[in-house]
């Protein structure tokens, strides 16, 4: 009886065991269809040549100017301020915090609160605070542009 119990036990610690892999499986592969369908999304919109939907107050020649995020240039300094889309990775130079939703990067969606000296990743969304940051990559030399040039990748050799 006490192995029958065991073996019971076992099963049901392997069955937990498949459904997290399987749960974690589907989380992937539905991070990378929306990355996917992003990744076409960015290169309809260069071939396209529209504009960036956003932009940010940009310091330059000692005045703050509102440009928009294709106009960016590593060394530019920004504010970011409650509901702003974070145009470039950046690292956070002054003020006290910034609150940001990440989850391009980390993917899931929990708020990551960051100070100065942290970074700031391309696409996040500042839910609170107010910071000063350096731009340190634009483009696909972001983190988020190394997804997407990954995710290119494979689908390019998943094609030949």
């Amino acid at each position: 009886m006490k192995a029958l119990e065991n073996f019971n036990n076992d099963k049901l610690k392997v069955q937990q065991v498949l459904d997290d892999l399987k749960s974690t499986y589907n989380g992937l592969k539905s991070s990378d269809v929306f990355l996917r369908q992003e990744f076409y999304g960015l290169n309809q919109v260069t071939e396209l040549n529209l504009d960036f939907h956003f932009k940010t107050n940009v310091l330059r020649d000692g005045k703050w100017e509102l440009l928009a995020a294709r106009e960016l240039v590593p060394g530019d300094i920004i504010e970011l301020i409650h509901g702003d889309t974070v145009p470039a990775d950046v690292i956070l130079i002054e003020g006290s915090f910034l609150k940001c939703e990440e989850w391009m990067i980390h993917k899931y969606y929990s708020p990551v609160v960051k100070s100065t000296l942290d970074k700031a990743y391309y696409s996040s969304t500042v839910l609170d605070g107010k910071m000063l940051a350096v731009v340190e990559k634009i483009g696909l030399n972001t983190m988020v542009g190394s997804i997407v040039k990954f995710l290119s990748n494979q689908n390019k050799t998943t094609k030949n």
